[in-house]
């Protein structure tokens, strides 16, 4: 594992993914965004090592408590040691786990992109309330997306796969210094298994690469075994695994 890498994807994750409201505090970053998105609601290291006394962390909880959300750390190779064991000891538990996947994007610089995939600089309505309606309950304001995706301040596409005229894939990559993310890639249940949703994301790696972009990187949930595949069979390499950790509740 290159912490390196890790470093400056971490780094460039704050910028391709904005929160309504940031902190730096003592090599972490302190994000806000309504509670929409985990990684935009919750605090991550940005400096190799970074350690957490348990001040910084009565902090960082006092913060979320004010905000009406719960106390989230995204525990990455970045976080000391010691990090893990003390939010244990203090009740915080694994929410998920996510694997961060890396892939050079050279071969992709003359690739043409599939036809059917529409690509957009700013979130349209339609893209808002096509990604909102594939989310989970708790994500499916396109007001909170908006407030994420609408105050990017980075080159960034905006992808919609049609068919006969109805959007049935959505996904987004944004570029940061050379570094390319790749997010919300979605698609109908009733279209999956044609391979769409790797149409969709071809179509992100190949404006990226045209636009420059060195590297592409993504984050796909641990358990997600078909996604994961999917971006293998891309190219996209494991880079490193990180777990989000919640403290269930508000506390006044």
């Amino acid at each position: 594992m290159d912490l390196e890498i890790v470093r400056a994807c971490e780094e460039r994750l704050v910028n391709v993914w904005p929160a309504v409201s940031t902190l730096l505090m003592d090599g972490w970053v302190v994000r806000f965004a309504h509670g929409y998105s985990g990684r935009a609601n919750s605090a991550s290291a940005v400096v190799p090592g970074a350690l957490m006394p348990e001040p910084l962390l009565d902090t960082i909880e006092q913060l979320y408590d004010d905000a009406g959300l719960p106390p989230s750390v995204r525990v990455t190779p970045l976080a000391g040691p010691d990090v893990e064991p003390l939010l244990l000891r203090r009740g915080y538990r694994i929410k998920d786990q996510s694997r961060m996947m890396i892939l050079p994007l050279e071969r992709y610089r003359d690739i043409a992109p599939d036809p059917r995939v529409r690509l957009e600089g700013a979130p349209s309505r339609r893209w808002l309330a096509g990604v909102s309606s594939h989310q989970e309950p708790s994500k499916r304001s396109a007001d909170h997306l908006f407030a994420i995706v609408g105050h990017l301040r980075v080159p960034a596409a905006f992808a919609t796969l049609e068919i006969e005229g109805k959007a049935v894939g959505f996904g987004m990559g944004a570029i940061d210094r050379g570094y390319a993310e790749i997010g919300s890639i979605m698609l109908d249940g009733a279209w999956r298994g044609q391979g769409l949703g790797r149409a969709t994301v071809d179509a992100l790696l190949a404006w990226a690469a045209r636009q420059d972009a060195a590297l592409a990187f993504l984050q796909v949930d641990a358990t997600n075994a078909a996604a994961r595949r999917l971006y293998a069979s891309q190219g996209f390499a494991d880079l490193c695994g990180y777990k989000t950790m919640i403290r269930d509740g508000v506390r006044s």
